[in-house]
């Protein structure tokens, strides 16, 4: 079980790595464009971390598939991973959220301003935290036909 909860958070870091290269890269190549007027690192920059953010999704799919399924992975699985998406997915938003429950004013935002750069990090989110929630009632149908054949 702790080498399932040790990927999930390797994931989500490796998920956090890789949108903080993406803005370095987005930046750098805005200066760059701005500076040559060649606008072709604009164009397929994006498209392969467009590809890279699939394999970093079927990275998580692949593994989280192989691992033995029970009730407690599947949910280790949503709140680690599903509650990281939930963050990203609602990155914009949270700070005003909190604010606005809580009543509280001049609240501290911790949110690293790299996270705002684009809506990669919320599409991304948004992605992954519905995976997490459809496969979540797939996997608990599978479970039940495991249990229901093992007791048969």
């Amino acid at each position: 079980m702790k080498k399932k909860i040790a990927f999930y958070i390797g994931w989500d870091i490796l998920l956090t790595i890789f949108i903080y290269i993406r803005y370095v890269l987005v930046v750098w190549m805005k200066d760059y464009t701005d500076r040559t007027f060649n606008f072709l690192p604009a164009i397929w920059v994006p498209s392969i971390f467009m590809i890279l953010a699939g394999a970093i999704i079927a990275i998580l799919v692949v593994v989280s598939n192989n691992y033995k399924l029970t009730m407690e992975s599947t949910i280790i699985e949503l709140v680690v991973v599903g509650g990281f998406a939930f963050y990203l997915a609602t990155i914009s938003i949270l700070p005003y959220l909190i604010i606005f429950i809580s009543g509280a004013q001049g609240l501290p935002n911790y949110t690293p301003m790299w996270l705002y750069y684009d809506s990669l990090t919320a599409e991304l989110g948004f992605i992954i935290l519905g995976y997490e929630l459809s496969i979540l009632p797939v996997r608990i149908v599978k479970l039940k036909k495991i249990k229901n054949a093992d007791q048969a």
